[in-house]
């Protein structure tokens, strides 16, 4: 019975285990895109629309190509 039991709680433990990496691995992702986020910068972005809008006028494929990029 005791190995039953000991062989039964080290697989509870591994499955806690493998539960507690996920859950460290999911708000590692989730930091990662906070920080991602936090890296845009406003100001650049309205410049970067800003530059693209004046040039699809005069030179629609320089837009097509930055907004590619």
């Amino acid at each position: 019975h005791w190995e039953l039991a000991r062989g039964l709680a080290q697989l509870f433990s591994t499955q806690l285990e493998i539960a507690d990496l996920e859950q460290q691995a999911s708000l590692l992702a989730d930091a990662e895109i906070r920080a991602l986020h936090a890296q845009i910068n406003p100001h650049f972005l309205f410049n970067a629309l800003n530059t693209i809008s004046s040039f699809i006028r005069t030179k629609p494929e320089t837009a097509r190509r930055l907004i590619v990029n």
